[in-house]
């Protein structure tokens, strides 16, 4: 397990869900980002194929009974359904489940069943993202690995139907920052960034990378100029947050964990705030 793993891990138990999805490497200087900006990863292992893994692969935790209920009903529909049309409605509402449970892994392999079925753009890049945030919760390598390349896979297929999909080239370059191969995806966010100076996706994640480089003045920048395209880009402000709490700035950041808390419908994403929040006024 990397260094940057344990603090994750830490970070989560203290802050349940604060900064879930920094990636597994530092960048020294995001303002080279076409330089020597990034330090290599010291993992050796190959890069797994991306095979179908099982649905539970990773659970740490089990359902409770009504929530096991729940999911053995729409099971038990999904497997015995013959009209493909309702086999989309039972996989996206387990995968819907499965998400508001924080089972995301579940919630990505019903989502890629989804784009299995409809083979559109859309759904392939919703199972992609699914899959990304799977990868960015994931306490185990071996999972973590199998979660990246089902993702890479996914946001590659999407690329092959729409090379002009921004989102999937940002979230894909994330998947190679925290792999074996950093600079490569540090060149596709930079690309993303030339071609769009306000594609979201990017500037959130050179914020990210900004914030893991210490560099938070300039991850400040890029998630202020998110918030100006999207106030209630929650995930955003959260991050902007915490950038203002390690730069010094208490009151700006607890104005953002503040509206987080009170603004978001993502429970990870109000539980941090309330942390954070709690943490500064202790």
């Amino acid at each position: 397990m990397t260094k940057t793993r344990i603090l994750l891990i830490v970070l989560a138990i203290a802050a349940i869900a604060a900064l879930y999805a920094l990636p597994r490497v530092v960048v020294e200087n995001e303002a080279e980002l076409a330089s020597e900006g990034v330090q290599e990863n010291a993992e050796t292992s190959s890069e797994p194929t991306a095979e179908t893994i099982t649905e539970d692969h990773q659970h740490d935790f089990s359902l409770t009974e009504e929530q096991e209920k729940q999911v053995d009903e729409l099971r038990t529909l999904l497997k015995s359904s013959q009209n493909q049309e309702k086999s989309i409605i039972f996989a996206d509402s387990l995968a819907g489940l499965f998400r508001k449970y924080s089972l995301f892994d579940s919630s990505a392999y019903y989502k890629e069943l989804v784009a299995s079925f409809l083979k559109d753009e859309a759904t392939t890049l919703a199972a992609a993202d699914a899959y990304l945030k799977a990868l960015n919760f994931a306490l185990h390598e071996e999972d973590a690995a199998t979660l990246k390349a089902k993702a890479q896979t996914l946001y590659q297929a999407v690329l092959e139907m729409n090379p002009d999909q921004l989102d999937a080239k940002a979230n894909l370059a994330m998947t190679y920052v925290g792999g074996q191969d950093p600079m490569k995806g540090v060149m596709i966010l930079r690309e993303v960034i030339q071609e769009d100076p306000n594609n979201k996706t990017a500037l959130i994640n050179l914020g990210v990378l900004s914030i893991t480089s210490n560099q938070f003045d300039k991850a400040i920048e890029r998630f202020e100029r998110l918030i100006e395209l999207d106030p209630k880009h929650w995930e955003g402000r959260l991050y902007m947050g915490y950038a203002y709490l390690q730069s010094g700035k208490k009151d700006e950041a607890k104005r953002q964990f503040d509206m987080v808390k009170k603004g978001s419908s993502e429970p990870e994403l109000q539980a941090a705030a309330d942390n954070y929040l709690k943490f500064i006024d202790n």
